[in-house]
């Protein structure tokens, strides 16, 4: 019993012995340093946000966008201040008013709305918007239909800009008569 005890001590010492000169063992030679950071701090991007902030910044684009198109779709021009920014909205009412002069006016229903932000760059963000185009064109005398569209689904890509405490659309890039 005592030479397997010896044995096991003479194993055991040489197994620290060997530990301990290869650094595996604190104190050792070979120790290395780690730099530990938070997740939030590794996350950030070229924008300098981290994934929360990103995310509120996100969910306020998308909620005030919906809000914009909303106005947009209701096609009250009256109210288009709250939906575009102060440099788009000009340019807007100069396309409706000459398709007010060729007495048409449109009539803009959208279905399965869909809003992804793709892109997000200080006070300006793109947004993509997927929809069902159910709108058409109406005489402005008689009201009747005088052109239907034909691009069931449609895409719209939309650049909104902070503008105080919203996100407003600055513009509406899409095929054709879709942006009207």
């Amino acid at each position: 019993m005592f030479k397997q005890i010896v044995t096991v001590a003479v194993l055991v010492a040489a197994v620290l012995v060997s530990l301990f000169t290869t650094g595996c063992i604190p104190g050792g030679s070979n120790n290395v340093e780690v730099e530990v950071r938070s997740v939030q701090d590794q996350a950030r991007s070229k924008d300098g946000l981290d994934p929360l902030t990103r995310g509120k910044i996100r969910q306020q684009i998308l909620s005030d966008t919906k809000e914009n198109i909303g106005i947009w779709l209701k096609g009250d021009t009256k109210n288009l201040e709250k939906a575009f920014t102060k440099d788009f909205l000009p340019e807007y009412m100069t396309r409706i008013n000459k398709l007010h002069a060729e007495g048409k006016d449109k009539v803009r229903m959208h279905e399965n709305q869909e809003f992804e932000v793709t892109g997000l760059a200080e006070n300006t963000a793109m947004v993509k918007y997927t929809f069902y185009d159910k709108s058409h064109f109406v005489s402005t005398e008689t009201k009747r239909v005088v052109k239907k569209l034909n691009n069931p689904k449609s895409e719209i890509t939309i650049t909104v800009k902070k503008q105080g405490e919203r996100w407003k659309i600055k513009r509406l890039i899409g095929s054709g008569d879709g942006t009207l």
